[in-house]
């Protein structure tokens, strides 16, 4: 049952993307709680819907990781991921000319049930994307269920958690 406005919540996390020191910003919930109406209204404001990605599938493998994911969203062949941690420069020249401000993905514990797929991995990747584009922002949701304080200490930047 949910017991918040999905608008409310939905003006939270555009306050904490707006800020300019929130790299990286986690809605929080239990399964069934509304997370991904929470994205889809995100990504229907003007502000927000030509500047951003919504990434509802998980299927990125342990040899592409994180990055290879991304090149796939944008609709590049992630086998150009040279390697782990290593942005490649059409990349960001993609999330450039495209205009990517806000990278959003949902289901986003899914990530850390894959076969080969490492926190440690994880975190790199997305350290060098935020490094290599320096206006992006990554906006996730996920269950809080997961226990992911290992990975997140491995992150260079500002989290930002909105619990619902």
């Amino acid at each position: 049952m949910k017991n918040f406005d999905i608008d409310e919540v939905a003006d939270r996390v555009c306050d904490m993307m707006n800020s300019d020191d929130v790299r990286i910003v986690r809605i929080l919930g239990k399964p069934g709680a509304y997370l991904t109406p929470i994205l889809k209204k995100l990504i229907s404001r003007p502000s927000v819907l030509c500047s951003s990605i919504l990434i509802e599938n998980i299927y990125f493998d342990s040899e592409h990781g994180f990055l290879g994911w991304v090149s796939n969203a944008l609709g590049l062949y992630e086998g150009a991921v040279a390697a782990r941690g290593k942005v490649p420069t059409h990349l960001t020249e993609m999330i450039r000319l495209r205009a990517v401000k806000y990278l959003m993905l949902d289901n986003f514990h899914d990530a850390f049930y894959l076969r080969g797929v490492s926190k440690n991995g994880m975190a790199t990747d997305i350290n060098s994307l935020l490094l290599a584009c320096v206006d992006l922002k990554i906006v996730v949701a996920q269950s809080e269920y997961y226990d992911d304080s290992e990975y997140t200490a491995l992150l260079k930047y500002r989290v930002c958690d909105i619990r619902i």
